[in-house]
């Protein structure tokens, strides 16, 4: 299922290694999408995930990446170190709101996470997205590609 990180650009982002920030134990980050910057200054990337957890327990893994870079919720939608959202599970769909939604309930709305999902999965991308006008208007850039370690 892919998910979507929005992290601060840092050297360490990519020294650490992505993958093992975003995956959990029994998981793994089998495909990164294009990295982009949006004007906001943050990073995004969309991250497919092969894993046997549920949507819940996948969700859960998010919100302890996000402790890890000790991230804190203040201002909703506002600047953090890490947000990690469950954005599609593939077959399934969560109601179970405020807690979970999927797929993700403005996923299609957003074009820091349409473009990099476009490069990853086209087909989720719903019909007619024109990627580039979508980057062009919201001020996203490609700032390249986080290769395998």
């Amino acid at each position: 299922p892919p998910l979507t990180p929005t992290l601060t650009p840092t050297p360490q982002l990519y020294e650490e290694g992505l993958r093992d920030k975003l995956a959990a134990d029994d998981s793994r980050a089998s495909e990164l999408a294009t990295l982009l910057y949006s004007d906001s200054g943050s990073l995004n990337v969309v991250v497919e995930l092969d894993t046997a957890r549920t949507p819940h327990e996948l969700l859960e893994v998010c919100r302890e990446r996000e402790r890890d870079a000790e991230r804190v919720r203040t201002v909703r939608w506002g600047p953090r170190t890490l947000d990690v959202d469950v954005l599609w599970v593939d077959g399934e769909t969560v109601d179970d709101p405020p807690e979970l939604l999927v797929p993700h309930p403005r996923m299609f709305e957003r074009a820091f996470v349409l473009v990099p999902l476009a490069d990853l999965a086209p087909d989720v991308v719903p019909d007619g997205y024109d990627v580039v006008a979508a980057a062009t208007a919201e001020g996203v850039r490609n700032v390249g590609r986080l290769e395998e370690r």
